[in-house]
């Protein structure tokens, strides 16, 4: 309404001052400006968005001006990448260029261990098999002085070793309370409802007096059995219908774990395969191998740096004779003899075909009349898939065959036997000899014991037998052999030879060898040389003193010597000598009755010790250096850490003496020492293979020199008069054989 009024005035103050025509004319400017308004109004607002576009362009621009910058940076490195891209294909063609060219030697390689990964698996088969056989042993051996009794009813509260106790007082009538140990019921319940039990015996006689009576439970409704592991239970029963089919026959029958023995030979079943294992030809091919690598490798003399006393862990300037072990579960063991250098050509080794004995000839040390035969002996375990139970049979053949040249023998080694304390000999009184058939029985000669002080009677801890213990007892009754273990004062008692538990490494000794025989002794135990075995050391004197003096160790570092005769101390040789020791001599020369060369020897060994002295206090002597031994090299594995574990060892060693606690230090110092060797020979067998492998690619030359370097290149030293006899033999063997060849050929 106030516009209204606002415009009513204008209007009136016009029509006032201007005429009609101005005011319209007035009117129309004033619209075209109005409308002119409005107009720049507009273009301002335009103007302004100009402005922001400006704005962006400007944003823009920089924006532009930063992605050209990037752009270049962008090219330059497209132009590295194909740089880079380039020198990667020309490795990538020197690549290919080296597969072409090493295509037909990795498909060789390719081939190579398919086979050797076959091969490996059929051993891992075998190995898991002896793993199991191992086992299966362990837990036979767990079981051996078990037995399970059957058919005992159930009370609550009951004391099974009571009741085992009054069982086999009432039933099996053994007067004495038997030692158990473990008793317990276990397993399924049988006929009546009852759980067997199972009972664990302490002594094995004891055990073994039970099974004799159990004829007694004819009839009843008990059972005694020894156990077994469920593996051998089940193929005991399916022996038992073969066993009693064998026993309607006749025959006679013996089950042993699995194995049946018929008329003493062992049953094969129908599905056994020949041959033994599916493996047969893995194990000839590496048995193969394994012989053709230790063909020359039967003596091989090796020195060490020093001697010191109590450092017994390497064996000074010896030589090792060999006989591989062809029963063994893997290549290992196997049976060897050492000994000295200077004495190699007094020890010739005698090949037979028992794998159980390596025979050996001693001739000129002990004894200048008669060479000594000794046997290095090794038997399988009882109850092992390796054992055999003509092992002891077999050694004797062969000694039957060897004992037309050797009067004196000596048997050492494992013979897997436990023979308890029995007797080795049979005596029969003069006043019995009536009613024995001499012809027919082989009797000791036991006065040779009591002859040499040594006992008749044999000490042992070890109180148990096998049944190869009761073999060996036979062999030493049947041929004049004696167990010296136990008999002579280094081993009064029979120490323990085997795990401090049993005895089964022996000395048998001949009747004929006794006299020559001083002591023998049980050694600690050392795991250095032995897993489970204590060494054995043996003494035998001689009874030559020339022997004596030739054969003295040719290592010493210093000898005397009595210096040169000179003729002014005549007189004094003369008033040196000793005439009460030279009218000995005359009495024992008058004395004797039967001259043996035996005689001579002592007598011209006691003349010419009457001169020495004599020579010895009349001109003196001087000390001469001898032959020094020569210093050995550690062998390459053998490191600083060895060296010093040994070092710590032997320092322990020495002090071993002094208190149990000592000892117990040498048993730790010497394991230490044994884990540091086994690490360093691992591992520089680990390095020398990754080196081979390095240089069979890259240095052929050098390959094959470290692959030869530890070859022997000594030669057989072979006595020439040896050789003469050798090629006599041949001549007259082809002279022989011409003319019967002559013959034919006219005929």
């Amino acid at each position: 309404m106030a516009a209204n009024t606002q415009q009513t005035d204008d209007e009136l103050s016009g029509n006032l001052l201007y005429d009609k025509d101005a005011r319209v004319i007035l009117m129309e400017i004033l619209k075209s400006l109005r409308v002119l308004t409005d107009r720049i109004e507009k273009i301002e607002i335009e103007v302004q968005k100009i402005d922001g576009i400006k704005e962006g362009l400007s944003n823009l621009s920089t924006r532009v001006q930063t992605n050209e910058e990037t752009i270049v940076e962008i090219q330059d490195r497209n132009r590295k990448v194909e740089e880079s891209v380039e020198k990667m294909g020309q490795i990538v063609h020197t690549v290919v260029d080296k597969y072409s060219a090493n295509t037909e030697e990795i498909s060789q390689i390719k081939d190579r261990m398919k086979t050797i990964g076959e091969e490996n698996g059929n051993v891992s088969n075998i190995i898991i098999q002896e793993l199991k056989a191992e086992v299966l042993d362990l837990k036979c051996r767990s079981m051996s002085d078990n037995l399970v009794f059957s058919g005992l009813a159930f009370q609550r509260e009951e004391s099974c070793k009571l009741k085992i106790q009054n069982f086999l007082l009432n039933e099996l009538d053994i007067p004495y309370n038997v030692n158990l140990g473990s008793v317990h019921r276990f397993g399924k319940p049988g006929l009546n409802g009852a759980r067997p039990i199972v009972a664990k015996f302490i002594h094995r006689d004891e055990l073994e007096d039970v099974l004799k009576n159990t004829f007694k439970l004819k009839g009843k409704t008990f059972g005694i059995s020894e156990q077994f592991p469920i593996e051998i239970e089940r193929k005991r029963k399916e022996l038992y219908p073969v066993m009693k089919m064998a026993k309607n026959e006749g025959k006679k029958v013996k089950l042993v774990r699995d194995k049946l023995y018929i008329n003493g030979k062992p049953h094969v079943s129908p599905d056994t395969k020949p041959n033994g294992t599916e493996y047969r030809d893995v194990l000839l091919r590496q048995a193969q191998q394994n012989s053709h690598r230790n063909k020359t490798a039967n003596e091989r003399p090796f020195k060490r740096s020093r001697q010191e006393s109590g450092n017994n862990d390497a064996i000074n300037e010896a030589t090792i004779t060999t006989q591989l072990n062809k029963i063994g579960k893997r290549r290992s063991g196997g049976l060897a003899v050492a000994y000295k250098n200077h004495l190699k050509d007094n020890i010739e080794y005698i090949k037979t075909e028992s794998k159980f004995v390596l025979w050996c000839k001693i001739s000129k040390v002990i004894n200048r009349l008669d060479d000594i035969l000794l046997g290095i002996i090794y038997i399988p375990p009882e109850y092992t898939s390796y054992s055999s139970i003509d092992a002891i049979n077999e050694i004797e053949m062969e000694l039957f065959e060897l004992s037309h040249k050797f009067s004196k023998c000596l048997l050492v080694g494992d013979f897997n036997a436990r023979t308890g304390s029995e007797d080795d000999f049979i005596f029969v009184p003069d006043s019995e000899s009536h009613v024995v058939d001499i012809e027919n029985i082989q009797i000791n000669a036991v006065c040779n014991l009591d002859q040499y002080d040594f006992s008749r009677k044999r000490n042992s801890r070890d109180k148990n037998k096998n049944r190869f213990g009761n073999q060996l007892l036979e062999f030493c009754k049947g041929n004049n052999f004696f167990i010296m273990n136990g008999r002579t004062l280094g081993d009064i008692d029979g120490k323990f030879t085997c795990r401090n538990s049993s005895v089964v490494d022996y000395c048998l000794c001949s009747a004929e060898l006794i006299k020559h025989f001083t002591d023998f002794k049980v050694l600690d135990f050392s795991s250095l040389y032995s897993d489970v075995h204590s060494p054995i050391e043996i003494s035998l004197k001689q009874t030559d003193q020339e022997v004596s003096t030739k054969y003295s160790d040719d290592t010493r570092t210093n000898e005397q010597k009595i210096k040169n005769w000179t003729n002014e101390k005549s007189h004094k040789f003369l008033e040196c000598l000793n005439l009460t020791e030279i009218e000995n001599i005359n009495s024992e020369i008058d004395g004797t009755t039967v001259v043996t060369q035996e005689t001579v020897d002592t007598i011209i060994g006691k003349i010419g010790k009457v001169l020495i002295n004599s020579a010895r206090n009349t001109f003196g002597f001087k000390v001469s250096a001898g032959k020094k031994s020569e210093h050995r090299k550690n062998k390459p594995w053998f490191d600083h850490d060895c060296k010093a574990a040994r070092s710590e060892f032997r320092k322990m060693k020495r002090n071993k003496n002094k208190s149990p606690f000592h000892r117990a230090l040498v048993l730790d110092a010497e394991k230490r020492y044994k884990n540091t060797m086994n690490k360093a020979h691992k591992k520089y067998r680990s390095d020398f293979r990754k080196k081979m492998d390095d240089l069979k690619q890259k240095d052929g030359k050098e390959f094959w020199r470290l692959l030869n370097g530890n070859k022997s290149t000594a030669q057989p030293k072979i006595d020439f008069d040896k050789l003469v006899s050798y090629f006599k033999d041949q001549i007259k063997f082809v002279m022989e054989k011409e003319p019967t060849a002559a013959h034919h050929k006219s005929d």
